[in-house]
């Protein structure tokens, strides 16, 4: 099955003077969702990825870009629908070749990614609530292709997260550091923040016991546990990959301290 995911471009960026692959240079929280995601998933399961700019067009996310600030509005979606150079053919030849396509964004970016397209059988895309939900969606839907051979499938706890739309203690966590940040001074903030982040450290631990309650049933088996080093070797949009490498570094470090004072 060939499924297509239709970004959005993203007003963060990560910051460079070299051009670097769109999929690398946007840094907004569906993009970060997205590469974290994609990093779950085998090669064979990966869908191809387009995105849609006000700078470019219609590409594919493993186009180089530089840093730029332009702004989507109504008017420059009608023209890019309408100029040549847009790309938009060429995406519309892509779209008809997919069995299903998801298109990830505002509604203005999600109406111009319609009628580039035009009619198709299969196209969900992400809507309602907030940046949140619209996540939540990617990941659900990046979820869908599976094995059918009839084996049991290996899934990680993000995975099996992923696919349910369910909160894991990551995004638990995200939270919690996130209200520390900004140092909340009303009654009202920390009322809700405190609030927040009861719900989400119970539906945190709700998961890991769906998680462990599918292990149990054998509708899943857990992942091989990896080395911290092949951990540390994982996607830089994981966290986990980041504090593996902090354990390595410390590691490192209390090393090289016994072996200076053997010395």
């Amino acid at each position: 099955m060939t499924a297509l995911i239709v970004m959005a471009c993203s007003s963060t960026k990560r910051p460079g003077e070299e051009a670097m692959p769109a999929i690398d240079r946007y840094d907004g929280p569906m993009w970060r969702t997205l590469r974290a995601a994609l990093a779950e998933l085998g090669e064979d399961c990966r869908p191809e990825i387009w995105f849609l700019s006000a700078r470019y067009g219609f590409h594919p996310a493993d186009m180089p870009i530089a840093d730029y600030e332009q702004r989507m509005t109504p008017s420059r979606a009608a023209e890019l629908l309408r100029l040549p150079t847009s790309n938009h053919a060429a995406f519309a030849e892509a779209a008809r070749g997919a069995d299903r396509i998801l298109l990830a964004g505002g509604a203005i970016y999600r109406d111009a990614m319609r009628r580039a397209i035009g009619q198709h059988p299969s196209i969900a895309e992400t809507d309602g609530g907030g940046i949140g939900i619209h996540r939540q969606q990617l990941r659900r839907w990046l979820a869908v292709d599976r094995d059918t051979t009839g084996a049991v499938p290996v899934q990680s706890l993000d995975a099996f997260a992923c696919e349910r739309g369910l909160v894991t203690m990551a995004e638990a966590r995200g939270h919690i550091h996130a209200g520390l940040r900004s140092a909340p001074t009303t009654k009202t903030f920390r009322r809700w923040y405190e609030s927040e982040t009861r719900r989400l450290l119970i539906e945190a631990g709700r998961t890991a016991s769906l998680y462990q309650a599918a292990i149990d049933a054998g509708t899943i088996i857990a992942p091989p546990r990896a080395t911290l080093e092949e951990i540390a070797n994982g996607h830089p949009d994981l966290e986990s990959t980041h504090a593996a490498r902090r354990v390595l570094e410390k590691r490192r470090a209390r090393r090289e301290l016994t072996e200076r004072e053997a010395a």
